[in-house]
């Protein structure tokens, strides 16, 4: 009775270990599909719950079901369902967490409790779990599998398997209701005991069936579509209240193009393989220095493992050789290649460090034994090998296995009664097996195929698959080679999936391997050693002569095959399996310039190094080489190759991958672009017109409301910075936007600043508070305009985005390094901040934090802010904690300029007291000649207006006025029309140009064309009246040339030897623009660069500009304008000595 009890005990206590839960893990999403999808247009709404959604996670689970989702090893996450995830993560710009759960349930457990947002894998199980699933991403076709070479059952009943991955089985039990139905854990082992005869029919999805089919190489399996059978696709699945996140997907799904969804399901189910994959392989400068210093790689391989790795005449061959050969071409590693007899022996060499690496080993194996190891590069189920004659008896329970392989735990689990004997080699156990000594053998299926086929065909067999997992073949390093393993996992990810299956299909069936791989693996026993010996003597002579008579009758018969490859125009070649030359064509021979008859029999890799095109690249050419087995007639096998020269074409390919590429990202910013800006201009202008058509419908005689007025006046103010932004970031992408330096004092900029946000602050009752260092005055050099656009926009999203407390704005002198000023501007608000996530995409063009108040903005701010700070060679910075505030800090470093300590040449005019002048108003447009002609008249000017370029130069003709505005685009005779006719007739009359275009190039051709300035519509009142205050009496057409003159000048004497000196900088100046007009030559640019110097000090801002701009990109008109400004100069200067 006590061992009763202690029974139970046992039991209870196994179901409590049963039940622990296992704690999910976090997998690496590993997608082989990127395609930008342009055609994908979402909504406000959706953009705005992405933004809030940024990071999903996907619930997955175990055991893979593959090729849908699988794990290679090292905790990623594969297959079709991830290439999927891979398109929706890049096109929406979130990040998928990917969290692998025990079970299924599991799964569906956790996105109902909200630890995870989606399942990649769904079905009808998930929609009658009460989830929402979006369209299918890829079509479930049921497909039947029968063994080519079947057996007729005895009683004539179907043994049948269902993969386990299929819910509904009822219109399969329906469809064969005789059929006797067999339960396997995975679609692998029904397969493979479709292969071994235990079973008749399989039933399953024909995309995984093919997956599987493929990758062990089970070819005496065919599969059929079954189209009578209705069932649905694979899906992603969400809870409903995630309906806009199931509408998003069904957006991206339905923009995918063909094209990309065959490329993916071609590339699990075994398709056509890739020469290289066209994703770059990118190593770390650590494993970059680490390849240099260790090129070649000492690797250890198994002798008898064929397929996977044998040797014939001394030289690696099969999977293993091929993947080496496929890591050497993406890293440019070198392998030297040492064999050992077993496994152990392999495990000492790396571990006692004569090797650095295990070239195939089992992925248990090599962790048990503590060492690095790769993703693995291929699955193979484990089986179960007996005799084939039957003589094992029911109570057999000796099983033997190959000393290493980890696997002793999972095989004590899945067959307890067995008692496990341990081989040193692979052949050693099957022979073991052979001769009685043992009654079953566990190895991989490839393995096992291989050598019961070539070597125990008449004494053993596959009996089942193992109910274990299956084996995962890797790559292997010591524990402290670290690099070697990063840079090997990277090189097998960048192989693609297809060129995996292509290497295993070829080793599987494609090739004959030579006996070679048989004697160096099967060991005859003492027994048959006279015989072997005999044989080999009796037939040595016979097969010698033999081969002889059968090359010589195969070469009289070349000279057909000759003509043919001769026909072909690309260099062409036939080694045997040594790699020496057996035929060739003329192409080759005129490419290696060569006789081939004379060289027949030579090592190619000798005849290549010789002729420079060992390598993909000769001479700057790019070659493709290619190269693969082939039967050659009886002579045995072989291998067939060649090259191409593919530069022009590789170079066409890159550039139209490179124009897509550019087309894809303008169409996507255009998208962007056009969606957000129009919401942003359209609630400004609605306001707008909705505040005008109040006043309109108000009777006559009430009083202007001056309420409603403002607010029109304020939201086109807000409507104006919008698309100053806008303009701003035109500039940024095209490289144009130039700072401006000139003299200026930082402390009146900053407290101008101040008092403009100071009002803002006080309607929303914020307090407004300015620190400014006792220390930090002085004039700087510095873009005036461009800084305090800097500091209002950082402290209008502060005042903006704070609803209560205070904004706050320091500035500090950090220190002083020669002339160099140390500037900190920190702004400060008690604001609701901004999470971590959402800082990190602040600073990118139409970006916007969170707000609870739902703030209207364009998102341009703070990327402009960071650009200016940028382009001033600062730093911009942004700490926030939600709840708490956000603090925005400014770094500049400001050349401080000397004090001035004489008056400026030319005395800056009076804005009080200006002359009244006569000005023509010239443009097209009623509305805006109206205005402007209302504006001069305010401020006392008289003005007259011509609605054309021709009126214009009538009323000119008739009385020249003092000042000419024109518009710069009017149809027929433009405003730069309008201003070489004046120009050519009347060089006095100052001409300003009007234009809504704030772009430097309209600028430039404003002063090409004769004009004295331009002005930026919408023109203000305070821009007018400074710009006509600016102009001395009796104006004339040249610009204003008001010079400025160091302050260290005191004496006269050195006024004057300054001034000499300058006016020979122009003259160099003016004689280098003659000299570009007649020859363009670089030497422009250096002479431009002196000059701006001599400009800078002299103070002449928009020279100075000038000379910037054509720095950059020179042109005769440009140039031209340049010299004419210089001459005036010159002319100014030389009044000043007189």
């Amino acid at each position: 009775m006590r061992w009763i009890t202690l029974l139970l005990l046992l039991v209870l206590c196994g179901g409590c270990w049963s039940e622990t839960v296992t704690p999910p893990n976090t997998l690496q999403l590993l997608p082989h599909s990127q395609a930008i999808l342009s055609d994908l247009v979402l909504n406000d709404d959706e953009w705005r719950w992405l933004r809030k959604n940024h990071q999903l996670r996907v619930a997955t689970w175990s055991p893979n079901v593959p090729p849908y989702f699988m794990s290679a090893g090292h905790h990623d996450y594969v297959g079709i369902s991830a290439d999927y995830l891979g398109l929706i993560a890049a096109n929406l710009n979130i990040t998928l967490e990917i969290i692998s759960y025990t079970d299924e349930q599991a799964a569906f457990d956790a996105v109902n409790a909200g630890e995870a947002d989606l399942i990649a894998w769904a079905d009808d199980k998930a929609r009658n779990a009460g989830f929402l699933l979006s369209e299918p991403y890829i079509k479930k076709i049921p497909a039947e599998v029968v063994n080519l070479n079947a057996l007729a059952a005895n009683d004539g009943t179907v043994r049948m398997a269902i993969d386990p991955a299929w819910k509904n089985l009822d219109a399969f039990r329906n469809a064969w209701p005789q059929a006797n139905i067999v339960s396997f854990n995975s679609a692998r082992h029904a397969l493979e005991a479709l292969s071994f005869h235990q079973i008749d029919l399989f039933i399953g999805d024909a995309t995984s069936t093919q997956y599987l089919i493929n990758e062990s190489n089970l070819s005496d399996l065919k599969m059929r579509h079954l189209r009578d059978v209705q069932v649905t696709g694979f899906s992603f699945a969400a809870r409903p209240e995630k309906q806009r996140l199931i509408s998003i997907i069904n957006n991206i799904l339905g923009t995918i193009p063909d094209n990309i969804h065959e490329d993916i399901r071609r590339r699990w189910s075994g398709g056509v393989p890739l020469v290289l994959s066209e994703r770059h392989l990118y190593f770390t400068p650590l494993e970059q220095k680490w390849i240099e210093d260790n090129p070649e790689i000492r690797v250890t391989v198994l002798k008898g493992s064929a397929p996977l790795s044998f040797f014939d005449n001394h030289k690696l061959q099969g999977i293993t050789a091929d993947i080496l050969k496929s890591i050497s071409l993406r890293s440019g590693l070198k392998f030297q290649i040492h064999a050992e007899d077993n496994l152990e022996k392999m495990l000492t060499s790396v571990r006692t460090g004569q090797s650095d690496m295990i070239a195939s080993i089992n992925l248990d194996s090599a962790s048990s034994a503590n060492l690095l190891t790769t993703r693995s590069y291929l699955f193979n189920s484990w089986v179960l090998i007996g005799r084939r004659d039957g003589t094992t008896q029911k109570s057999a329970n000796r099983l033997v296995m190959v000393n290493g392989d980890a696997i002793e735990g999972a095989l004590k689990h899945a067959m307890p009664d067995m008692q496990i004997q341990y081989a040193s080699t692979l052949s050693a156990g099957l022979d073991s097996v052979a001769g009685g000594r043992a009654d079953f053998m566990v190895l991989p299926l490839i393995n096992a195929s291989f050598y019961i086929n070539r070597a125990y065909r008449d004494s053993l067999k596959i009996i089942s698959s193992v109910e274990i997992d299956p084996a995962r073949f890797s790559l292997a390093v010591a524990a402290n080679n670290y690099p070697l393993a990063t840079i090997l996992d990277k090189a097998l990810l960048n192989i693609p999936p297809e060129d995996l299956h292509a290497i295993t299909r070829n080793w599987y069936s494609n090739a004959r391997f030579p006996d070679s791989t048989q004697n160096s693996t099967s060991s005859p026993t003492a027994e048959s050693l006279l015989s072997w010996v005999l044989a080999i003597l009796l037939g040595s002579a016979t097969v010698c002569t033999g081969l002889l008579l059968l090359q010589r009758r195969v070469y009289r018969r070349s000279p057909p095959l000759q003509n043919l490859i001769d026909a072909i125009p690309t260099p062409l070649f036939i080694t045997d399996l040594n790699g020496q030359l057996k035929m060739a064509n003329r192409a080759f021979a005129e490419a290696l310039a060569i006789n081939v008859a004379a060289n027949r029999g030579k090592p190619l890799q000798k005849l290549l190094t010789a002729a420079g095109l060992q390598s993909d690249t000769t001479n700057g050419r790019e070659i493709k080489q290619w190269q693969t087995l082939l039967q050659i007639n009886a002579l045995g096998y072989g291998y067939v190759g060649g090259w191409q020269d593919i530069t022009e074409s590789q170079q066409t390919l890159r550039e139209l991958q490179h124009a897509r590429r550019e087309a894809e990202k303008a169409n996507r910013v255009k998208t962007t672009f056009l969606t957000t800006m129009s919401h942003e201009l359209r609630t400004p202008i609605s306001a707008i017109i909705g505040m005008l058509d109040l006043m309109l419908r108000r009777k006559a005689d009430l009083p202007a409301d001056r309420g409603s007025l403002h607010i029109a006046w304020e939201t086109a103010q807000s409507l104006l910075a919008l698309i100053g932004d806008i303009i701003d970031v035109a500039r940024i992408e095209s490289g144009r936007l130039i700072l401006r330096p000139e003299r200026a004092s930082i402390r009146t900029l900053i407290e101008s600043a101040a008092t403009m946000m100071d009002g803002l602050a006080r309607q929303k009752e914020l307090a407004f508070v300015l620190e400014i260092d006792a220390e930090l005055d002085g004039d700087v050099l510095i873009d005036p305009i461009r800084f305090k656009q800097i500091l209002t926009n950082i402290l209008g999203n502060a005042i903006k985005f704070t609803t209560h407390g205070r904004v706050v704005l320091q500035a500090l002198l950090e220190k002083e390094e020669g002339t160099q000023l140390h500037l900190l501007v920190v702004v400060q608000d008690s604001g609701p901040g901004i999470d971590a996530a959402t800082q990190a995409r602040l600073f990118k063009p139409f970006e916007q934090g969170e707000n609870q108040q739902s703030i209207q903005g364009s998102g341009l701010g703070l990327f402009i802010c960071q650009t200016l700070v940028t382009m001033m060679g600062g730093e911009i910075a942004l700490e926030s904690q939600p709840g708490i505030g956000t603090e925005v800090s400014v770094r500049l470093r400001l050349p401080r300029m000397a004090k001035q300590n004489t008056p400026t040449l030319a005395a800056p005019a009076r804005l009080n007291s200006v002359a009244p002048r006569r000005i023509l108003v010239v443009d097209d447009h009623p509305a805006s000649r109206h205005l402007l002609v209302q504006q001069l008249q305010y401020l006392g000017h008289h003005a007259i207006s011509a609605a054309s370029g021709q009126q214009a130069l009538a009323l000119i003709a008739a009385q020249p006025p003092d000042v000419m505005i024109t518009d710069c685009n009017m149809p027929g005779m433009d405003g730069f029309t309008l201003a070489r006719t004046v120009r050519r007739e009347n060089s006095r009359l100052v001409i300003w140009g009007a234009t809504a275009n704030a772009q430097t190039a309209v600028r430039e051709a404003c002063l090409s064309a004769g004009m004295n300035s331009c002005l930026f519509k919408p023109i203000t009142l305070p821009a007018l009246q400074e710009r006509l205050a600016a102009l001395p009496p009796g104006a004339t057409s040249q610009p204003d040339m008001a010079v400025s003159l160091p302050a260290g000048l005191a004496s006269p004497q050195n006024q004057r030897r300054f001034i000499e000196l300058q006016l020979i900088t122009l003259d160099e100046a003016l004689e280098s623009i003659r000299r570009w007009q007649q020859q363009p030559t670089p030497e422009i640019k250096m002479a431009l660069h002196k000059l701006r110097g001599g400009l800078m000090l002299l103070g002449i801002h928009t020279l100075t500009a000038r000379c910037e701009e054509l720095e950059q990109c020179p042109d005769n008109a440009g140039l031209q304008a340049l010299a004419d400004g210089l001459q005036a100069l010159r002319r100014t200067l030389q009044e000043r000595l007189s």
